[in-house]
């Protein structure tokens, strides 16, 4: 009596075909056939949206859409401390809010005038996205993973660290919490002996995409805004608690060069902006939270539509 045959349909095997589609796969390999569609030579036939095909294309779309909306955008200049401290730390682990990477690229000449700047991607399609649109952009690309683990990514920009070039971090990337620092870009200044630097950038119009961060798009004709602060030393020797302590002092730096003061102590008045944008952005010429750092009036109007500060 023949035994059951496994593949999905007759191949001429001999024995009867198995209705079974769980073992199309695996029993077409056995029996010599393939599940995937063929033209008439008998090539297998590849759409225009296959998988190999998809991440080139819409990386291609991807260049393009960037390029004709910062051909529309305005970028006021850097404020003269601004431009002195992006000029003086280099190379540095440059680090911004996720929410804020649409705006760092619109802003890449003046991020990399004088400076190789490097980025993380992972070997996911979703990092090879990554790598084939800012590469052409002179960007170092460094291809390894922050979440699991992320002992290969750090390593790699270490070395490019090393190599001169100032990586781009987005610590609380990259899945969130929003705003919650992740301690690479300690540990990664601490191996590396650079600085980091923290940024802001700011648009006078955005538009919030549905991700967990509330990614701020800027609209067209807008003007995109950067502010640079004060860098941070940290120490070449570093115990657990103390990277922690320092992850946490990267948060606040951020949160102050945003205009954004700390929670206040419980009984005490403190000011937060509000995520609909309609805070008082106070005076210019406010230092918050004695970070140093003068903030310009355009600044101000610009960091409620942008930031949200922790409540």
């Amino acid at each position: 009596m023949p035994s059951e045959c496994r593949c999905a349909t007759p191949c001429g095997c001999g024995e009867a075909p198995s209705p079974a589609p769980a073992a199309a796969r695996s029993s077409a390999r056995r029996c010599g056939t393939s599940t995937s569609k063929a033209n008439s030579s008998g090539a297998p036939e590849v759409g225009l949206f296959d998988k190999s095909r998809r991440v080139p294309l819409l990386a291609l779309l991807g260049r393009a859409a960037l390029r004709l909306l910062w051909a529309t955008l305005r970028r006021p200049p850097l404020a003269p401390d601004d431009a002195a401290r992006l000029a003086s730390a280099r190379p540095a682990v440059l680090v911004v809010w996720h929410e804020q990477t649409l705006l760092a690229a619109a802003r890449l000449r003046a991020l990399a005038e004088g400076r190789r700047l490097a980025i993380l991607a992972s070997h996911s399609n979703d990092g090879e996205l990554v790598t084939r649109i800012a590469a052409p952009f002179g960007i170092e690309i460094v291809r390894g993973s922050a979440s699991r683990g992320g002992s290969e990514g750090l390593r790699g920009l270490y070395r490019a660290t090393r190599r001169g070039a100032s990586p781009l971090l987005m610590p609380d990337g990259p899945r969130g919490p929003q705003h919650e620092v992740k301690p690479g870009a300690v540990v990664l200044a601490q191996m590396a002996a650079v600085p980091i630097l923290p940024l802001h950038f700011a648009a006078s119009r955005v538009w919030r995409l549905g991700s967990w961060d509330r990614m701020a798009l800027p609209l067209p004709f807008s003007r995109v805004a950067l502010r640079v602060g004060e860098p941070i030393d940290v120490p070449r020797r570093l115990g657990g608690d103390e990277i922690d302590s320092w992850r946490r002092e990267v948060g606040r730096r951020l949160d102050e060069l945003a205009g954004c003061e700390p929670p206040a102590a419980p009984g005490q008045p403190g000011r937060h902006a509000e995520a609909d944008g309609h805070d008082d952005p106070g005076e210019p010429g406010a230092r918050p939270g004695g970070s140093g750092t003068t903030l310009d009036r355009a600044s101000l109007l610009f960091s409620p539509n942008l930031i949200r500060c922790r409540v």
